[in-house]
């Protein structure tokens, strides 16, 4: 069941990045999902107890933001279960 689940998010990931890549002039970097996630991780963050507080992102994150769409939290409330 997870490997199908990554696969579906892989997928998913990977026909967005092609879609919001149309019509944009070629860039010098191509995004897929591997490497999305291989550069994600170098997002870092400091966690404090009650904040988590990301670091500002490098070029390449926001580049990978910007093309999903997605817009970096400045504090993300930490909630503990």
């Amino acid at each position: 069941m997870l490997t199908f689940l990554a696969t579906a998010v892989i997928q998913r990931m990977q026909r967005e990045l092609i879609e919001k890549q149309k019509g944009k002039k070629p860039s010098k970097q191509k995004l897929n999902p591997e490497g999305v996630f291989f550069v994600s991780q170098i997002q870092k963050c400091k966690v404090y107890e009650e904040n988590i507080i990301p670091q500002e992102p490098g070029k390449t994150v926001n580049d990978i933001y910007h093309a999903l769409g997605i817009e970096s939290p400045i504090k993300i409330r930490r909630t503990v279960v």
